[in-house]
């Protein structure tokens, strides 16, 4: 008797792996403030993380990274 080997015929879903950060394009009537109350990050780690010299001069269409927005800490 032949016997055949098989472990699962449901193939698994592999969890797609989560970037480090968020990439966030400025809308109008967009503040860094606003922005970091969205994601749950602080308005320092935007700053940062985007070497803005001018936190107020930020533009609609701007590309902002967001640090840390899809850490375990931020339940939204």
């Amino acid at each position: 008797m032949h016997h055949q080997h098989h472990h699962c015929s449901t193939p698994k879903p592999v969890p797609v792996p989560t970037p480090a950060h968020e990439v966030y394009v400025v809308k109008k009537g967009d503040t860094v403030y606003k922005i970091a109350k969205r994601f749950g990050t602080t308005m320092q780690a935007i700053i940062l993380g985007n070497n803005l010299r001018n936190p107020n001069l930020i533009y609609p269409g701007q590309i902002l990274f967001i640090p840390g927005a899809s850490s375990a800490e931020f339940y939204g």
